[in-house]
């Protein structure tokens, strides 16, 4: 005897399971929009998306500093910065569909201008 389907007075019952986490994905073969999570909408797909554009176009815009600072700095600041950035990228394709992408850029561009008054001030880098 089962106790969760034989017990008397509960026949044809089904002992429930936990309830879906609203964060969990819950897949239907005949819903083409099954990949969406249940709290998120076609709109906040679409804004994920947005938000993931334009963090790249951000981040590869602030990859110019980071190309053109042989002109100020020296080689091996330029190469270490620019293994500084190509970590930045692979961080910034891994949290492509966060938020925190459009920080990125901001950050890297950061890290660069710190480097150059720094380098500038303590190291006597001249352009």
């Amino acid at each position: 005897m089962r106790p969760d389907r034989d017990a008397p007075g509960l026949e044809g019952r089904h002992r429930r399971g936990p309830e879906p986490s609203a964060h969990r994905r819950v897949i239907h073969e005949d819903d083409p929009m099954s990949h969406i999570n249940e709290t998120q909408g076609p709109d906040r797909d679409r804004t994920g998306s947005i938000v993931t554009v334009v963090g790249f176009v951000l981040y590869l815009a602030a990859g110019f500093p980071f190309l053109f600072g042989g002109l100020i700095m020296p080689g091996y600041a330029v190469g270490i910065l620019g293994l500084v950035w190509l970590a930045g990228l692979l961080l910034a394709i891994r949290w492509r569909r966060r938020r925190g992408l459009l920080a990125l850029p901001f950050i890297v561009v950061g890290i660069w201008l710190a480097v150059a008054w720094l380098g500038d001030t303590f190291l006597d880098w001249t352009a």
